[in-house]
């Protein structure tokens, strides 16, 4: 059934978020089947505010340094 939902979604050029992924094979799966993005445990616990800037900020970081090396 997902990976129906997900080639819908595709075919009508939405993008798709997936809620609650909480392991690295769930999240294997969803981005192997064109899944667009992702939130759960698997990635981070809640965050408060100020710990979400942080977080957010490193992640960024990461992000742009992995996309000049692609580049």
């Amino acid at each position: 059934m997902i990976t129906t939902i997900l080639t819908m979604a595709k075919i009508f050029h939405l993008k798709t978020v997936a809620e609650g992924v909480e392991t690295k094979e769930q999240f294997d799966f969803l981005l192997k089947n064109g899944c667009d993005i992702f939130q759960g445990y698997y990635f981070s616990r809640p965050l408060r505010k100020e710990q979400f800037k942080a977080y957010y900020a490193e992640y960024s970081a990461v992000k742009r340094s992995l996309m000049e090396e692609t580049a």
